[in-house]
């Protein structure tokens, strides 16, 4: 999947704080919720802790599924029905 998540304050904003994002908008398509490690084009390993200006000129940021956390269904079930507004 290809996510464009914009960046509002790439001196503020952390590595961790993109990871999170793009696993949110996976969340939505997927019904699942990836842990994601973020990797420049060439491969190299991103910290979450560090901020969005290391990366601000990058024209891509990649990431790497390490694993896949699937919510209960009751809890699927709520955001469907939050989703179709039936309750």
């Amino acid at each position: 999947m290809l996510f464009l998540v914009t960046v509002k304050e790439p001196d503020t904003q952390t590595i961790g704080s993109l990871a999170k994002e793009a696993a949110e908008r996976c969340f939505i398509k997927k019904d699942m919720i990836p842990k994601l490690v973020l990797l420049t084009r060439d491969g190299a390993m991103l910290s979450n802790d560090d901020t969005l200006a290391l990366i601000i000129n990058e024209e891509e940021i990649h990431s790497s599924v390490l694993s896949w956390d699937t919510p209960l269904i009751s809890e699927r079930y709520k955001r469907f029905c939050k989703i179709s507004q039936l309750g």
